[in-house]
């Protein structure tokens, strides 16, 4: 239940876009928010058709690692029954003394995402592509948090709640093909943008 409350809390995403994450989502530094399946388990493009592509956060990589890994074009979490893991949330809320526990869901993880990112100065463009909403949905939903805005930086949220020994940012066991390409390296198959002036 770790990986999973990791993976939505530090990286923004929709309980259905947990779901229907895939191995092969994860590469390179990134986590690719490619679809998501509904309570009736059918599959469909995230809301709003948001396909996007946000920062791997290093602490959820480490708990992701846990699982293994495997088959790119499995699910990280098979069969996710998303009753059960509200119950194990609101479990895991109450062991560690969290007000209103009872009345929490996965969903919250979402808005814990969105909050921290703000106080660690993510402006609302760039959080509203990371979490697949408009910039209007987005500051109309957390505009009390943006009292002092900072630079957008490629920040992580567990960067500043470090407890594990990391190499290269990132706690041992991650797979290297997760990890962020070094300085120059670049992404196999896409090629520089140009400018014409043509148009």
């Amino acid at each position: 239940w770790g990986a999973l409350f990791a993976t939505i809390a530090l990286h923004g995403l929709r309980p259905g876009e947990a779901r229907f994450l895939r191995w092969g989502d994860i590469a390179r530094g990134r986590l690719h928010v490619r679809g998501a399946i509904d309570s009736l388990g059918e599959e469909h493009e995230p809301k709003a058709s948001s396909t996007r592509t946000v920062p791997l956060d290093s602490v959820a990589a480490g708990r992701l690692a846990e699982l293994g890994g495997g088959d790119p074009a499995a699910r990280v979490f098979p069969n996710l029954d998303l009753k059960r893991a509200n119950h194990e949330l609101r479990a895991a809320l109450t062991r560690a003394a969290v007000a209103d526990a009872d009345w929490r869901i996965l969903y919250d993880l979402r808005h814990t995402y969105a909050t921290l990112s703000i106080l660690l100065g993510v402006g609302p463009a760039t959080l509203a592509h990371r979490m697949g909403n408009s910039v209007k949905v987005c500051m109309d939903t957390y505009v009390a948090w943006w009292e002092d805005l900072a630079p957008d930086a490629d920040v992580t949220i567990s960067g500043t709640l470090r407890r594990r020994p990391v190499v290269d940012g990132y706690p041992p066991g991650v797979p290297e093909h997760w990890k962020t390409p070094a300085n120059g390296e670049r992404e196999t198959g896409l090629e520089p943008a140009t400018l014409s002036l043509e148009g």
